[in-house]
């Protein structure tokens, strides 16, 4: 009689037990609060660009100011960094990543966008960051520009010239010929994103800088580049810093 009411009480004991430990948890919250995330999975770049990640918080039952949801970006490959560390979502239902790609390689990298909240475990969603090679801007580039001219300091000096810009035969390469008016010798540029002069002599002056080019927004001259780079010219004794405006 006695071992059949131990038994009996045992029984009584592990079903209460058991019914408190479903009764409580996160499974009530989780009804009460549901959300998803949209972003782009896929980010197209250049390397030495930024890019600027937005993803959105879609609340579908519940209040988000009772449930904020902490996210963060993970995995960035090397030359990538990625600001803020951490954002906290509520009423904005949303947030911004800033992606700083510095020089990296050509190829796609897999990224996490991590959201972690007090309801549910960290969901973990992928990003694509595909870096691309530069478009060769070279060939658009190249013509006559006859409305050239250069602002060189400390004689504050304007010189106006024809300057053609032409395609070698290596990629993201270009030279700039007759800069200044100094004759039919040529500098080299580089190109990326922007133009590069590296330090060089030509027709006795070693000149260097870097600069940019973009369409020509004149309507008159729609299709056509215009460039923009400050230099420094050296011969001896002379030394002139310079913007030169090359455009047509």
């Amino acid at each position: 009689m006695k071992m059949r009411n131990l038994v009996f009480l045992l029984l009584i004991l592990f079903c209460c037990c058991k019914k408190n430990s479903s009764s409580t948890g996160s499974d009530t919250n989780q009804q009460k609060f549901v959300f998803s995330v949209q972003y782009d999975s896929i980010i197209n770049v250049y390397a030495n660009s930024t890019y600027n990640f937005s993803f959105n918080i879609d609340v579908t039952k519940g209040d988000i100011s009772s449930y904020p949801l902490n996210c963060s970006v993970t995995g960035s490959p090397a030359n990538v960094s990625v600001s803020p560390s951490e954002i906290t979502v509520t009423q904005l239902l949303g947030g911004i990543f800033t992606f700083t790609i510095g020089n990296a390689s050509v190829g796609t990298y897999p990224m996490q966008l991590v959201v972690n909240s007090s309801v549910y475990n960290p969901r973990i969603s992928n990003i694509y960051l595909k870096v691309a090679p530069y478009p060769d801007y070279s060939s658009k580039l190249a013509g006559t520009y006859p409305g050239s001219y250069d602002l060189c300091a400390p004689a504050d000096t304007i010189n106006y010239y024809s300057t053609t810009v032409a395609a070698t035969d290596t990629t993201y390469k270009i030279t700039i010929s007759n800069v200044k008016n100094m004759g039919p010798g040529f500098v080299r540029a580089l190109l990326s994103t922007n133009i590069t002069i590296p330090v060089q002599t030509v027709d006795g002056y070693t000149i260097w800088g870097s600069g940019t080019y973009a369409p020509d927004g004149r309507p008159a001259y729609s299709g056509d580049y215009i460039m923009t780079i400050n230099d420094t010219m050296v011969n001896g004794l002379d030394s002139q810093i310079c913007v030169m405006h090359i455009q047509h």
